[in-house]
């Protein structure tokens, strides 16, 4: 009788199997479009990984070349701040033999003023 058992539970057995095939066919989908899914999001992941590194050495160039155009520029305020010393001390020395000369003038008022060639008062 086990064969005849057998032959009664057949039925069931492929049922459930049918059923469990559908089951494991739609769960095979499931996880192909999910492996589609992943498989785009690792791209997309790729691309901005590839896309953020292209912008940090782009970034990374610009800071480079900012700091360079500030050394530069660091480097001839310097130089133009020393310039700037020079011509201010000429200035100071400058003013000061104005001053001297015009001191020199009111002590003597008589010297010739060279500039329009009148004489001052005589001896």
């Amino acid at each position: 009788d086990d064969t005849g058992e057998a032959k009664v539970e057949t039925p069931k057995l492929t049922k459930i199997t049918n059923n469990q095939h559908l089951q494991l066919q739609k769960q095979r989908q499931e996880i192909a479009s999910l492996r589609i899914s992943v498989d785009r999001l690792k791209d997309k992941l790729a691309q901005t990984l590839k896309e953020g590194e292209e912008q940090r050495k782009a970034h990374a160039a610009e800071i480079s070349d900012l700091k360079d155009t500030i050394a530069q520029q660091s480097s001839q305020l310097e130089e133009h701040g020393s310039d700037l010393n020079e011509v201010k001390q000429e200035l100071t020395d400058l003013e000061h033999k104005l001053l001297l000369a015009k001191v020199s003038a009111q002590q003597n008022p008589r010297r010739r003023n060279k500039s329009n060639g009148s004489v001052g008062k005589p001896h």
